[in-house]
């Protein structure tokens, strides 16, 4: 007799694989640069949660048991194929090894006028029972999906390098980085006197968040009163 909990495990199992079946290969890209770049720790201890939607964008099913891999292995396995996604975004060259896979082809039906059903061609189904091998294969699929594998991008800010998937012409990872680029563009594009007056709003402003009327104390520096 089926226990309350795997009830309950398999009914999550099937509403993560429902969203997950709605996504498009750009929005399955996105969750795996954010899966990858995780910490370790964080990696695993969210690895309960997780598990569930990176079994059901591997194995292409409902994930209602644990998934079998330890610690060191997942995060052995997340770091290659970081590593080598971020080898790809810098435009040189990966090369993936995935274990010999076995492919189900089963028939297509779709349902025809007046509700019949008939037949449609053929569907795939990898027939992988590892976790390792069946999330690999499912990397290889987006990477070399010719619209989401495209716009693989590391972020352009110097210090960042956030690995996101491109939407129109952006090169950064987030508005903060993109903003912080133009912020230095226009700082850069000032003059030395400019450049020192706004050095001094910027301080003001900051001594005003914690003291205001320590902030109207403050005076710009002058040969004056430095001597």
């Amino acid at each position: 007799m089926t226990r309350p909990k795997d009830i309950e495990e398999q009914e999550i199992g099937w509403r993560v694989f429902e969203h997950v079946a709605e996504m498009g290969p750009e929005q399955q890209l996105a969750w795996l640069l954010e899966f990858l770049q995780l910490s370790s720790d964080n990696l695993w201890e969210r690895w309960p949660d997780l598990r569930i939607e990176a079994g059901a964008f591997a194995f292409g099913q409902p994930q209602t048991r644990p998934i079998d891999i330890s610690r060191d292995d997942l995060i052995g396995l997340v770091r290659q194929v970081s590593e080598g996604v971020r080898t790809l975004a810098s435009g040189r060259e990966w090369r993936l090894e995935i274990p010999a896979i076995t492919k189900v082809y089963l028939p297509r039906v779709v349902k025809g006028r007046r509700g019949k059903l008939q037949f449609s061609g053929w569907d795939s189904q990898r027939a992988v029972s590892d976790f390792r091998t069946a999330f690999l294969a499912w990397v290889d699929d987006l990477i070399s999906d010719r619209v989401a594998g495209a716009r693989l991008r590391a972020c352009a800010r110097p210090g960042c390098g956030r690995l996101f998937v491109k939407k129109k012409r952006g090169i950064y990872c987030s508005q903060r980085c993109s903003q912080a680029e133009r912020n230095k563009r226009y700082y850069r594009s000032l003059a030395k006197k400019d450049r020192q007056a706004s050095r001094h709003d910027r301080y003001v402003a900051e001594v005003k968040r914690i003291s205001p009327a320590a902030a109207k104390l403050v005076r710009r520096r002058t040969k004056e009163n430095v001597e």
